[in-house]
This record gives C-alpha cells, sequence and structure tokens, in this order.
C-alpha cells in the first residue's frame, strides 16, 4: 500500500517504559511524616535527633511503636527522597513498529 488512504488499519506498538509504576502508594500519615521531616531537615536545618525529638514530643512513634530515633528520621528522609525522583522521572517512549494493514 502505497498511502493511507487505501488502509483498513493503521498498527502501532509503542513501548513506555516508566519506574514510577512500581511503587506503592503512601498513607495520608506516611505522606504526612515525609513532608514534616523534609521540613524541619531542609528548610528549619534540624539535626535528625533534633526532628526526632520533635516529632517524639507531639506523640509519633516508628511502624512498630517505638520511640523515633534520629536513624528512623534520616530513612523516613531518604526513602521518601528516593520516591520522590522516581515519580519525577519522565517514561521513556518507544515506537516498535508501523504496518499499514
Amino acid at each position: 500500500m502505497s498511502n493511507f488512504e487505501d488502509a483498513e488499519a493503521v498498527l502501532i506498538v509503542l513501548k513506555i517504559s516508566t519506574r514510577s509504576l512500581y511503587l506503592g502508594a503512601y498513607s495520608k500519615t506516611q505522606q504526612w511524616l515525609f513532608e514534616r521531616v523534609k521540613t524541619l531537615r531542609v528548610e528549619e536545618r534540624l539535626t535528625f535527633a533534633q526532628i526526632a525529638q520533635h516529632l517524639t514530643k507531639f506523640g509519633m512513634k516508628s511502624v512498630r511503636g517505638k520511640e523515633l530515633s534520629a536513624e528512623h528520621v534520616f530513612g523516613i528522609l531518604k526513602k521518601g527522597l528516593v520516591r520522590e525522583r522516581k515519580f519525577a522521572l519522565e517514561p521513556i517512549y518507544e515506537l516498535i513498529t508501523v504496518k499499514v494493514i
């Protein structure tokens, strides 16, 4: 076939690759906690220990019900930033096939 006027259909195979589909959703509490830790660390420049003390003062605990430590806070920030970077990645589009049928 020489042009699309004679075509009954066009088959297009497009491959879309993204890493953001592998991420599970954060609960509202997890999202709030990450945003709060990020704000306290980046904008208010508190240490991880100071952030842990601040959050503990307001009744926040670890997933296992323990008092928050500097290590917990570091993990919350680190994992949240990795998650943000993955969501920010643009998908990769690859045209595999175009056939005029």
